[in-house]
């Protein structure tokens, strides 16, 4: 009975020290093998994804009179003036629906009702309406708030069927002109958009788009307008290139890329300020570690871009710096206390030992440091003397 006693308690320390083990010294074993990472050359893509809303100038044009439509240009097209762009033939054009019905009332009169369906200026023609064709202008833009944007669906956009009633909407035109993108980012984000500037917009993301000029999927656009409405930023966006799906969109998610820049990518909590200059700790091939600064040509999102194997400081001096694949401490606290110490600094302690150690034999005898310089070149000298007399 003794010994199954003793043998439980053995084996109740043993758990014991097993969850110690498992609870204290493997997550900082594990820390102590994960000290550093390496610096890799990168592009630091910086964007807002957010809500967009699409602003045009359209016109819709109505069927005179009901029938089925053959469409004579396709989603998109763009048409000179005069070019028709339906044929309408036969028929009532069926029961509309409900929601046809509501885009109809909503468009009211300001539409246009024309013999033949040609165009009267140049433009896009589209099959997609909403109804706030003639309300969502540039001027009526500018001078809303998030909240009458955040109302829009994109589940209002209708598909005209081919069979239209007299009366509904047979076809929209868009002008060839500037369209313009509404979106709202937050106050903290802003700085990085200036009126004037260029970004880059990609809409639906996860999708891809067959863009009509270019073929790539990002549109170039101008900040048009930025304003500050509460802690958010509205920002109008414009541009003159168009693609396929332009005329069905109202609201869209869209990505809104305001920088990319090619350079080392490091972790921002690397980054230390040593004397005024900011740099990071960089471990060399006998796991010392030494300051080497940077420069900082970009961050988002806990990530920095910084410049490669050289740069220059503000008065114009070449500095070195990082290189590609670089092993980069993670906590410059670790560099900062010194329990590694930088190369250059645990070199020189051995010569200040001996410059202090020095002093103390002189005093032993004065002699003896005359014996010293006897060693040197003057001593070397005295028997060229002797030789000569």
């Amino acid at each position: 009975m003794s010994r199954l006693k003793n043998k439980g308690i053995f084996l109740f320390i043993l758990a014991v020290a097993l969850l110690y083990a498992v609870i204290y010294l493997v997550p900082r074993v594990t820390g102590l093998l994960d000290v550093t990472y390496v610096a890799e050359y990168g592009e630091l893509v910086i964007s807002d994804e957010t809500p967009g809303y699409l602003v045009r100038d359209e016109k819709v044009y109505t069927a005179v009179s009901g029938g089925t439509a053959t469409r004579l240009a396709k989603e998109g097209e763009l048409l000179r003036v005069g070019t028709p762009a339906i044929e309408l033939s036969g028929g009532s054009g069926g029961e509309p629906s409900e929601a046809f019905t509501a885009v109809r009332d909503k468009l009211g009169d300001d539409v246009l009702a024309v013999q033949g369906y040609a165009v009267e200026t140049g433009g896009l023609v589209s099959y997609y309406v909403d109804g706030l064709e003639s309300e969502l202008t540039l001027k009526k833009a500018l001078s809303s708030k998030e909240s009458y944007f955040t109302g829009l669906s994109q589940d209002n956009v209708l598909a005209i069927p081919q069979s239209v009633p007299a009366g509904y909407p047979a076809f929209k035109l868009m002008s060839n002109g500037y369209w313009y993108l509404v979106a709202y980012v937050d106050e903290d984000r802003a700085d990085r958009y200036r009126e004037g500037g260029y970004v880059y917009v990609s809409f639906d993301p996860d999708a891809e788009h067959n863009l009509a000029l270019d073929g790539v999927g990002e549109v170039e656009m101008m900040v048009y307008d930025k304003k500050k409405q509460g802690d958010r930023v509205r920002l109008i966006l414009e541009t003159g290139k168009f693609f396929e799906e332009l005329g069905q969109l109202r609201v869209a998610n869209v990505r809104i890329t305001s920088s990319s820049i090619h350079g080392l990518i490091l972790e921002a909590d690397s980054l230390v300020e040593v004397d005024g200059v900011t740099g990071v700790y960089v471990m060399d091939k006998k796991g010392k570690y030494a300051f080497t600064p940077v420069k900082v040509l970009d961050e988002d999102g806990g990530k920095v871009v910084v410049a490669d194997s050289y740069f220059y400081d503000k008065d114009g001096n070449q500095v070195r710096t990082l290189d590609n694949f670089d092993d980069v401490l993670k906590n410059p606290d670790i560099g900062e206390e010194g329990s590694a110490g930088e190369p250059e600094e645990t070199g020189e302690e051995p010569e200040e030992e001996q410059d202090e150690e020095t002093p103390e034999e002189p005093e032993e005898g004065s002699e003896e440091a005359g014996g010293e310089d006897a060693s040197g070149e003057e001593g070397g000298e005295e028997p060229d003397e002797g030789g000569e007399e």
